[in-house]
């Protein structure tokens, strides 16, 4: 999922005592809601660049580095620079891909690299995001964040507390009975898509709190690889945004950041659904996709 340090430790020793005072240097991102982070940035003065190296998913894959750029460009700042470095042998591997940052470069080619981090006008052909369209993406991201402190507080969820597993797959059961699966075109490829009521749903193993992470960013990477297209770097919106429904067992918590799954989740349009509200799924869903659809236009 992640990249091997080494290019970003070996970034971090080329430009550190080369950029203006005050520089920050961030060698490992951890954003409050972004699970699709860049590798690296590098802020100062108003100033932010976000550093992308290739990962091996996306070598294979390019869809994947783009997911993950509409993500970067819809989290972050609007001023960000986005930054790709490549490695010589994964030039071929763009295939168009590179009109969609800010600036691409050599991983090779310190002296630009460097020029580039200084300069905070290089910023190629690409223009800010249109405020509708990071309007539209936070305010869905606000609409299933609430909706989650409305369940954690009717159902008093606690990290300690566990829904009866032998239940919750009963009532799983249930679900799977009303779901509709489609086969959908997102971008001319053929998806399987699982609806409950005309809404996209995702069931959840019991127990899967401990690879809660992993779950979340393939649901993540799927949201943004099929639901926007880049044009000069600008992630359009392929359709009209509709509720996405996540259902768990259990809130899947983390340590360092309880909550962080849940917005990670919020932010890609999924609304975490905790296992004691399934017996009201159907009300769940009426109210939150109205709520939805007063905020998100």
């Amino acid at each position: 999922m992640v990249k091997s340090s080494t290019s970003t430790a070996s970034l971090h020793e080329l430009v550190r005592g080369q950029l203006p005072d005050g520089s920050v240097i961030v060698r490992e991102v951890d954003h409050p809601y972004l699970i699709l982070t860049p590798d690296m940035l590098v802020g100062n003065s108003g100033d932010l660049v976000a550093i992308f190296f290739i990962r091996a998913s996306e070598a294979r894959d390019k869809s994947n580095l783009l997911a993950r750029l509409s993500a970067c460009r819809l989290g972050l700042p609007n001023h960000t620079r986005c930054l790709l470095l490549v490695e010589d042998s994964l030039e071929n591997s763009l295939h168009g891909s590179e009109h969609h940052f800010h600036e691409v470069l050599s991983e090779k080619d310190h002296k630009s690299i460097i020029h580039f981090l200084k300069d905070k006008n290089a910023r190629g052909i690409i223009k800010e995001i249109p405020t509708g369209i990071r309007r539209q993406t936070h305010n869905a991201y606000g609409v299933s964040l609430s909706y989650f402190k409305i369940q954690e507080k009717e159902s008093k969820i606690t990290n300690e507390e566990k829904t009866n597993k032998q239940d919750y797959l009963e009532t799983i059961e249930k679900i799977k009975t009303k779901i509709e699966t489609k086969n959908i075109y997102k971008k001319t490829k053929k998806i399987q898509q699982e609806n409950y009521r005309g809404f996209p749903i995702h069931l959840i193993s019991p127990n899967i709190t401990s690879n809660a992470m992993l779950t979340i960013y393939n649901l993540c990477n799927k949201y943004f690889k099929h639901h926007f297209t880049l044009d000069t770097g600008i992630p359009y919106p392929s359709e009209r945004m509709q509720p996405q429904f996540f259902v768990v067992d259990q809130f899947p918590l983390t340590v360092t950041d309880p909550f962080k799954p849940i917005r990670c989740a919020a932010f890609s349009n999924w609304c975490t659904v905790d296992a004691n509200n399934l017996a009201q799924l159907d009300q769940f869903v009426e109210r939150f996709s109205t709520a939805f659809f007063k905020r998100v236009k």
